[in-house]
Formats: C-alpha cells, structure tokens, sequence
C-alpha cells in the first residue's frame, strides 16, 4: 500500500466496484474483488452502460473485520 491514502498504483490488490443510483437512495456494491486498476476500468465502463448510477473503485472490507458502528441487530 502506499504511503499516501489517496494515491493508488493500478496493480494494488483488493477492490470492489461501488455504485449509487444519482437520484434514489440506493446504494451497493458488487462483490467481485480486483485490483485496483480492475477495478477503475470497470466502474467507468459500468459508468457508460449505467447512466443513471454513480460508479467508483471501493477498498473491500478485510475478512474478518467488522463495522463497529453497525449493529444488525438494531435494525
């Protein structure tokens, strides 16, 4: 990983493609893990066959790890 957060190297592993609809609250992510290059060229070419949704690479939650602020059972 590098040093910077907001800087990314095409070959860095463990990305998903997250989407939102642009004007609905909705919102996902497909499970598919790639790097992070992969990742870009796929929500841009999801991006053009989708107008209606915003695409953008995410880092995958690592396994294991659990949102703190999350608890299913209050929903």
């Amino acid at each position: 990983m590098s040093e910077n957060p907001f800087i990314h190297t095409p070959d860095e592993p463990g990305y998903v493609v997250a989407w939102k609809y642009k004007y609905e609250f909705k919102t996902g992510r497909y499970d598919e893990v790639m790097t992070y290059g992969e990742a870009n060229k796929r929500a841009e070419q999801l991006g053009e066959e989708h107008p209606e949704k915003a695409f953008w690479p995410e880092k995958a939650a690592e396994p294991g790890s659990a949102n703190r602020f999350f608890r299913p059972e209050a929903h």
